[in-house]
């Protein structure tokens, strides 16, 4: 009988051990459910705070509201496996955010499958980022006007929109006129440089007639947004291509944060804050520009398509703020997971085609080349 005792007062023990590191498992994980509901809740609420008057950090959680939500729908299978009440918490936060989730991903399932026409009053609009009309190869700038206009001729527009479109000594504009025949009308600002008609800014190029244009121009920026309206098939649309405030952030810097260098750096604090700086203040000038952008969508007496690098995610201030009353045509036409940023590991769709409700789009896609940093986006629109 001994024995048999002792045998009893080893199983008690290690049911006990069991006991006490089941319920410190659980205490560390409600502990982590509660800190990233509240963290993903705040990145809710900030689409909803101006940077340039407050919000702090805020403005900083749109850029990981996607991974927030992830890490939401993990820990909500954590709690379920155990059956445990704490999975009500990130079951609410996850629900509260059903509609975010159509910002950055869309069901293929949904998706309508029709075969491309462009009769029937359709036209395709396409905007990117040419990032300069450059390529870096071995820590040079060379002209990737080629790689730039192959693009575009695979898509095809009848209507493109370029940020960051430059024009030099080397690849000057009439060159690029003389690759894109078929867009025989134009409206270019630019921003940086105009001498000798060489330059860095923004171009609008169409294959309909161009009735008037202007400049919305951002003071001492070298970012800007220019407006066509553009009379196609009987109608007139207006179209706005925007360029928002850059992020700063460098090349080295992306390669510091993609490349996972800071695990191992000591240094990383001082760099860390330094993008901190640079990305907060990047958002208020942003913030500022996209309250410049929303008066210039309001005045506008047609049918409008906005689009451009506004160089913010879907949950951020800038995009709500523009967005307003108008469709995202990614939300509307897309399907899958979509980022338009070649960085930060493919998280970000900073790059938008959106419209007034006049017209309907189909067909959106973000094809994938080597010439920009960008994706471009391109949307085919029916009136």
């Amino acid at each position: 009988m001994a024995r048999r005792s002792d045998q009893y007062r080893v199983s008690y023990s290690r049911n006990d051990t069991h006991r006490s590191r089941f319920s410190l498992t659980n205490l560390v994980m409600s502990v982590v459910t509660i800190v990233v509901a509240i963290v993903l809740l705040l990145s809710y609420l900030s689409q909803w705070i101006d940077p340039s008057v407050g919000g702090g950090f805020l403005a900083y959680l749109p850029l990981i509201m996607p991974l927030l939500y992830l890490v939401d729908l993990v820990l909500l299978l954590f709690w379920i496996v155990r059956w445990h009440a704490m999975a009500l918490i990130p079951l609410a936060v996850g629900l509260l955010g059903v509609g975010a989730v159509s910002l950055f991903w869309q069901p293929q399932m949904l998706r309508e499958y029709e075969e491309s026409d462009r009769s029937k009053n359709r036209f395709k609009v396409m905007t990117f980022n040419a990032m300069g009309m450059n390529n870096r190869v071995n820590n040079r700038l060379v002209s990737a006007l080629d790689e730039i206009t192959a693009a575009i001729d695979s898509v095809h527009p009848d209507i493109l929109c370029l940020q960051e479109f430059q024009s030099t000594r080397n690849a000057p504009r009439r060159k690029f006129n003389k690759m894109v025949p078929w867009l025989k009308h134009s409206k270019v600002v630019y921003k940086i440089d105009s001498r000798n008609d060489h330059g860095w800014g923004l171009a609008v190029y169409s294959r309909y007639p161009i009735l008037n244009s202007g400049h919305v121009d951002f003071e001492h920026l070298p970012n800007s947004a220019i407006w066509c309206d553009v009379v196609l098939k009987g109608d007139t649309v207006s179209v706005l291509n925007v360029h928002l405030q850059t992020t700063s952030i460098t090349t080295d810097e992306q390669k510091y944060i993609n490349n996972m260098t800071f695990v191992t750096d000591t240094t990383r604090q001082e760099k860390f804050r330094n993008m901190y700086y640079k990305l907060g203040m990047n958002y208020r000038i942003r913030a500022e520009q996209a309250k410049v952008i929303r008066r210039a969508v309001e005045e506008s007496p047609y049918e409008i398509i906005v689009c451009g690098d506004f160089n913010d995610p879907p949950m951020s201030y800038t995009y709500r703020k523009i967005a307003r009353g108008l469709n995202d045509s990614y939300c509307e036409a897309g399907y899958g997971p979509s980022y338009t940023y070649k960085s930060f590991f493919n998280l970000l769709r900073i790059d938008y085609v959106l419209y007034s409700d006049g017209l309907k789009a189909h067909d959106y896609s973000s094809p994938l080349f080597d010439c920009s940093d960008h994706k471009p986006v391109a949307v085919t629109f029916e009136l």
